[in-house]
């Protein structure tokens, strides 16, 4: 149980692709939630997965709690070579739907479910420097109404420790 809880909401949308958000004061909440955990590795390759439930509510208005998804999973490869310093990773998280309301909390919208994948390639150099490129979220999940995430995304890193 919570009380006084500050969480974002969606208050309004103006067109297509402006949606505005505002912070909301929740007098009393509660939220269970599950999680689970199973990692496995053989030589340079390892797997890790996970599955979280969550059952979260407003316990005034009885609506779920705004933005929280009852159902998140996600799954890792990675393979990483000591020997030369190499690794590869692709992680992905799939989200499942989320409650957001309008109207002071009187009508519910829902969020769509999306699923986010990112890979990330690096190798270290020298002793004490690693170079990487990746990307996050490549199947440019999101958008600007109802999931305002990140978009696709490329980068690349130069890391120094001293």
């Amino acid at each position: 149980r919570v009380s006084d809880m500050i969480t974002i909401d969606q208050v309004s949308a103006l067109g297509e692709t402006t949606t505005v958000f505002s912070y909301r004061n929740i007098a009393e909440a509660e939220t269970r939630s599950f999680d689970t955990r199973v990692t496995a590795a053989r030589g340079p390759l390892s797997l890790a997965t996970s599955y979280t439930y969550t059952a979260a509510r407003d316990l005034v208005s009885q609506l779920r709690l705004p933005g929280v998804a009852r159902h998140r999973a996600t799954v890792s490869f990675n393979f990483t070579r000591a020997i030369s310093g190499s690794t590869a990773s692709i992680r992905s998280a799939f989200v499942g739907r989320r409650a957001f309301s309008t109207d002071a909390g009187q009508s519910s919208l829902v969020g769509p479910r999306y699923v986010s994948l990112d890979a990330r390639l690096a190798q270290t150099v020298f002793q004490h420097a690693e170079l990487s490129v990746g990307a996050d979220n490549i199947l440019d999940a999101g958008n600007a109404s109802n999931t305002p995430i990140r978009p696709k995304t490329y980068y690349f890193s130069a890391t120094i420790r001293l």
